[in-house]
């Protein structure tokens, strides 16, 4: 996750706006909290966002290989 975080960073000239639920920022904050708990570095809100669209790519790229292998997935 560290690696992720240094190759392609969060900071920089383009600025993405969100308008999501209060509900789902509440969860978003809590999630940040965690995982930089997890790696042992403060992390900010748009940190944990790509963190979290860098696990959702790799859960659908794994499962594309191991369909492609025939391996049910549970």
């Amino acid at each position: 996750m560290r690696d992720h975080l240094r190759l392609i960073p969060t900071k920089g000239d383009v600025q993405i706006y969100l308008s999501i639920p209060r509900e789902d920022a509440d969860k978003l904050v809590a999630t940040k909290k965690e995982l930089s708990a997890r790696i042992g570095q403060r992390l900010t809100v748009p940190d944990a966002v790509s963190l979290i669209l860098l696990d959702s790519i790799a859960d659908d790229r794994t499962t594309e290989v191991l369909r492609k292998m025939a391996i049910p997935m549970s």
